[in-house]
């Protein structure tokens, strides 16, 4: 958990020394590497992880604005 209560996520793999980083959801695919082999980058992964996305912030608009109809 960070600082502002936002939850982490560990990094795929740990750094040369073994230490293992931590990400929020917001520095996946930012397009900076905060992994230290740049997995959180990776244009595969972040091809899908955008397009899911899109659909998924989509999709709450929509149940957003139904239930405030």
């Amino acid at each position: 958990m960070s600082g502002d209560g936002n939850p982490k996520r560990f990094c795929p793999s740990p750094t040369g020394s073994g230490e293992w980083h931590c990400i929020e959801d917001v520095e996946l695919c930012d397009g900076i590497s905060q992994c230290p082999n740049q997995e959180d980058e990776s244009p595969t992964h972040c091809l899908f992880y955008n397009a899911m996305k899109t659909h998924l912030d989509e999709i709450t608009k929509f149940i957003v604005f139904k239930n405030l109809s």
